[in-house]
């Protein structure tokens, strides 16, 4: 019984990893310099965790000192990646928002 309690979490948390391990790939190729777009399906709040946990990692804030123009680029491709996936979660929101007080009007 705790076999399947434990597959079922795990099931439950996988589309979770998915978005965790696609936004540290993301990390990777925007900190080469590559520019990248957010998917529309992306989990927005787990890739703004992981992109700013990267961002907030010692050997990423060595570069300010060790190649600042090169720093400075790439911190551009990151603000960049960020705002488009900070303004779809706010659309979520907005869109949750106005589901929530259409129940409640009708309720």
């Amino acid at each position: 019984m705790n076999m399947l309690d434990d597959a079922v979490v795990e099931d439950i948390y996988a589309g979770d990893r998915m978005d965790e391990a696609v936004a540290r790939w993301e990390n990777q190729m925007i900190a080469q310099g590559v520019t990248l777009n957010m998917n529309s399906y992306d989990n927005h709040v787990l890739h703004l965790q992981e992109h700013f946990n990267y961002q907030k990692k010692i050997d990423f804030q060595q570069v300010k000192i060790t190649d600042p123009k090169s720093f400075h680029e790439i911190e551009a491709k990151f603000l960049a990646h960020i705002i488009q996936h900070q303004q779809a979660a706010a659309e979520q929101r907005q869109a949750m928002m106005k589901e929530q007080a259409a129940l409640k009007g009708t309720a």
